[in-house]
């Protein structure tokens, strides 16, 4: 009697075996708030009343888990309408169905599943993460406040410096533009000043330095 074959011929992907119907079942990848900080995560539920914020617990492609106040009710089966925020970023808004009720560590935390089959762009609440994360080189990252020549108030000498640095980024520009139509002889520079255009003639005198 042959022994048995240990190692099987691998097969291709079309070949392989997989579960139908029922059976199938992808469940994504949750995110913690706490994997997507320093975004802060909130969801708004929105009633007859005023719209009332819940913490983010968990978020995936096709749902998020939220902490719920103990004298608010909910059941399994609710809808409800809600708006998922990531700083002041809205990545979802419309109808969410409850698909759970349970209690964790003291909180009550609700399961609900995004209505019409939404699914989230996970990518890019990570490129958002990323960005407001990034710390750069000198460990301060894109935050005004954590810049070293930020200085609250003053806000009107603040607006005239910056109508001040507009005026001469657009001064530049159209002196540029000015130079490009008048003649080389019109602007005279030196070699040393301006070399390019003064290799071809030094008998004239360089209106800036006073040098040939």
């Amino acid at each position: 009697m042959p022994p048995p074959k240990l190692v099987t011929t691998p097969k291709n992907y079309e070949e392989l075996d997989g579960g139908q119907g029922r059976e199938v079942f992808f469940r994504p990848h949750r995110y913690r708030a706490q994997d997507l900080e320093p975004l802060q995560a909130r969801v708004l539920v929105h009633g007859r009343a005023e719209a009332r914020e819940c913490p983010l617990h968990d978020v995936s492609q096709n749902g998020a888990a939220v902490e719920w106040s103990r004298g608010a009710g909910v059941e399994v089966g609710d809808r409800l309408r809600i708006e998922l925020l990531f700083d002041e970023h809205r990545v979802y808004g419309g109808e969410a169905r409850v698909g759970s009720v349970r209690e964790q560590d003291g909180e009550v935390i609700v399961g609900i599943s995004f209505g019409d089959g939404a699914l989230l762009d996970i990518d890019e609440i990570l490129h958002l993460r990323d960005i407001r994360g990034w710390q750069g080189r000198d460990g301060l990252g894109l935050s005004l406040g954590h810049k070293p020549w930020a200085v609250p108030g003053h806000h009107d000498f603040k607006v005239l410096v910056s109508e001040l640095a507009l005026f001469l980024q657009d001064s530049e520009q159209q002196l540029r533009e000015l130079e490009s139509h008048l003649a080389w002889h019109a602007t005279p520079r030196c070699a040393r000043c301006r070399p390019a255009r003064w290799r071809a003639s030094s008998s004239s005198r360089c209106a800036k330095c006073r040098s040939t």
